[in-house]
């Protein structure tokens, strides 16, 4: 398969992206490439600060690369994103759901807006098509259909953080990538939202980028593993073989102390988080 002829193929090539300026600027993202098509499940890790987070949001255009490009279906980002139709395609196609829902939802819009509203603007559905739609994935992520009446600030930060990902989840997007997506969440519901993730994006065929500093989270709903350390991508390969055999010092020292904290199993055992079932 060439992954550039696959609708909603993103790559990133890079030489590393600089932010700020004079004698504050820093590098956060060191040279890397990267994809991400519809077959792709790839877990992004590494502690605070790592550029984890900066990567995922260059894929999106939300960052900007200052040496290297970002691309969509081979063509420049940038040249999708400069038109309506252009960003209207790449946002049906691509969707992120950012660890920050505070403000990533409009304080003066319902939920039920916010959920509702990337479909007509997307792909022109309205009235009950859409309530339907809004429906089906409100019940896939167990969330009551009487919140969509309520403001963002009304609900608890867990139940923002699942409203976050049905908004995404909605438009049925190509590729979907997740920054931190169980973090604010229960120990109890963090389970069963990472096993709807996982389960979504195989049977829907939806490219999955998922980011955060929880190794066992990550492990659970990825194929391949990235490591990240200070901006630099130190091992990458397929999530069994990282954890069996990990390569680099670091790496070593995550699963270290997740398995001290009784959260990754050993070798022998599939990755599992707590309170998530079977795969």
């Amino acid at each position: 398969m060439n992954p550039e002829s696959v609708p909603g193929y993103v790559a990133l090539r890079g030489d590393g992206a600089p932010t700020g300026r004079g004698s504050s600027a820093f590098t956060a993202v060191k040279p890397l490439d990267f994809e991400i098509d519809s077959t792709s499940a790839i877990g992004i890790v590494g502690e605070s600060g790592s550029g984890k987070s900066t990567l995922a949001r260059m894929l999106v255009g939300l960052e900007p690369v200052s040496s290297g490009v970002v691309t969509y279906n081979a063509a420049p980002l940038p040249q999708f994103l400069r038109s309506r139709t252009g960003r209207r395609d790449f946002r049906a196609a691509v969707q992120f759901v950012a660890q920050d829902t505070s403000s990533s939802f409009d304080p003066r819009r319902t939920l039920g807006d916010a959920v509702e509203t990337p479909l007509a603007i997307l792909h022109g559905i309205t009235g009950d098509a859409a309530a339907e739609r809004v429906a089906e994935v409100l019940a896939l992520l167990q969330l009551d259909p009487g919140h969509l009446r309520r403001y963002p600030s009304e609900v608890s930060g867990g139940q923002r953080q699942r409203f976050a990902l049905a908004r995404a989840l909605v438009v049925r997007p190509r590729i979907l990538l997740c920054d931190e997506v169980v973090s604010a969440l229960d120990v109890s519901v963090q389970g069963t939202v990472l096993n709807i993730i996982k389960e979504y994006c195989e049977t829907n065929a939806v490219g999955l980028a998922f980011v955060s500093h929880g190794l066992p989270a990550t492990a659970f709903v990825a194929r391949e593993l990235v490591v990240m350390r200070a901006g630099e991508v130190v091992e990458r390969g397929p999530t069994r073989q990282v954890l069996d055999d990990p390569q680099h010092p670091y790496t070593a020292s995550l699963l270290a102390a997740y398995r001290r904290d009784r959260a990754v199993v050993g070798p022998a055992e599939r990755p599992v988080v707590a309170a998530v079932g079977p795969a």
